[in-house]
C-alpha cells in the first residue's frame, strides 16, 4: 500500500519499557521484534541474545541502520533531527503546534509538562485542558484520520468501533494521568516536539551501546516466521502490525508462533482499536493476565495502549 512506502515513521511512539520488561521474565537467545523505527529494538538488543528486526520497508531499514551506526559510536544529538522526517511524524507535529498556539496557550501547556506530581497534572488538567474544546478536537482530528485510513485500507476499518474518537481521547488522558508529566519523553515529544532536559527514551539513554547481537532483515511477517525452524525463537515483539489483519491471517500468525517459538516463549501484541486479538489467535498461545496487566500500568506513551501478552504453550502440548 502506498501509505507504508516511503517513511512513515521515524521514531516508534510505543514505549519500549513494556517489551523490555516482559522479556526480562525468560532468558532470550533469539527474539524477534518489528523494526518500524528502530527504537524498540534498539532498546532490547543491549541486553543480550540474537534479535531480528523485521521490516517490509527498505526506507524504514535504512533509517534504523543509521540510527544504530549513531548509537554504536554513542552520537546521540545527530540522531535526535531525524525524528521528524517521517509523514506520520510531520503531521503528529503540525497538530501539536495547532494545538499549543492556535487552541491552547503554549505556556500552559509547558507549565502543565513541567509537573512531577499526578495531583497536580490532574487539577490542571482539569482546570484548563478538559471541555468542550479538548473533546471537539478529538472528535476531528480522529473523524479526518478514519477518512484517510478507509481511504487506505478499505473495507479492513468498516468493524471500528463507532466511539473509536472518545476511546482514543480516553488513552491520551491515560497517559497524561497516569506518570509523571516532567519524566514522560513519549508525551514531551508528541506535543511539544522533544525531550525533558535529561529524560530520554530506554534506546538513547545509556550510550554508546552494544548492538552486535542485532540484525536487520527485509521481510514480510509472516512468511518470515514460516521459513524458520520449530522451537527457535524466546521473544515477539509484533508491535500492532496484525492490527489491520483479517482473522485468517492472524489465525496463521498464531499458528507460526506456536510451531516457530520455544515452550515459555513471550509474544507481546498491541492495538490502537479497543480489541483483543484471543478469538482469532488459535490455540497453543496462553494469555499472560498479570504480565499483560503489568505491560499496561507500564506503557507511558498515547498510542497502542492496548496491550496483549501471550506465552508459547508449544507444540507437543497440544498433541498431548
Amino acid at each position: 500500500m502506498s501509505f507504508f512506502r516511503g517513511l512513515p515513521f521515524a521514531q516508534v511512539r510505543e514505549d519500549a519499557e513494556v517489551e523490555l520488561f516482559v522479556a526480562g521474565q525468560r532468558p532470550i537467545e533469539r527474539g524477534l521484534i518489528i523494526a518500524s523505527a528502530g527504537c524498540t529494538a534498539l532498546a532490547l538488543a543491549p541486553r543480550g541474545g540474537h534479535w531480528t528486526a523485521l521490516d517490509s520497508n527498505p526506507a524504514q531499514l535504512e533509517l534504523c541502520q543509521l540510527k544504530a551506526r549513531l548509537l554504536t559510536n554513542g552520537n546521540r544529538d545527530r540522531i535526535l533531527p531525524l525524528l521528524r522526517t517521517g509523514r506520520v511524524d510531520r503531521m503528529l507535529d503540525g497538530l501539536a503546534c495547532l494545538y499549543r498556539y492556535g487552541l491552547f496557550r503554549n505556556a500552559r501547556v509547558r507549565e502543565f509538562f513541567n509537573l512531577d506530581d499526578l495531583a497536580a497534572q490532574r487539577q490542571h488538567f482539569e482546570s484548563y485542558w478538559d471541555g468542550r474544546l479538548w473533546r471537539g478536537c478529538f472528535q476531528l482530528a480522529i473523524g479526518q484520520t478514519l477518512l484517510f485510513m478507509r481511504w487506505f485500507f478499505g473495507s479492513l476499518t468498516h468493524s471500528f468501533p463507532p466511539n473509536l474518537a472518545t476511546h482514543l481521547r480516553h488513552e491520551v488522558e491515560a497517559a497524561l494521568l497516569r506518570s509523571p508529566a516532567r519524566q514522560n519523553p513519549y508525551l514531551w515529544q508528541l506535543f511539544l516536539g522533544g525531550y525533558p532536559p535529561g529524560v530520554w527514551p530506554p534506546y538513547l539513554g545509556d550510550l554508546p551501546r552494544d548492538l552486535s547481537g542485532l540484525e536487520w532483515v527485509k521481510g514480510d511477517l509472516l512468511e518470515w516466521l514460516e521459513e524458520q525452524p520449530s522451537d527457535s525463537l524466546d521473544f515477539f515483539g509484533l508491535s500492532n502490525v496484525p492490527e489491520l489483519a483479517s482473522g485468517p491471517e492472524i489465525a496463521r500468525l498464531g499458528k507460526a508462533l506456536v510451531r516457530v517459538g520455544r515452550p515459555g516463549a513471550l509474544v507481546v501484541l498491541r492495538r490502537i482499536i479497543p480489541r483483543s486479538y484471543r478469538p482469532d489467535l488459535g490455540e497453543g498461545l496462553v494469555f499472560a493476565d498479570a504480565l499483560s496487566r503489568r505491560a499496561r500500568e507500564l506503557e507511558r506513551g498515547c498510542f497502542c495502549r492496548t496491550i496483549e501478552v501471550f506465552e508459547v504453550q508449544g507444540q507437543s502440548s497440544l498433541s498431548a
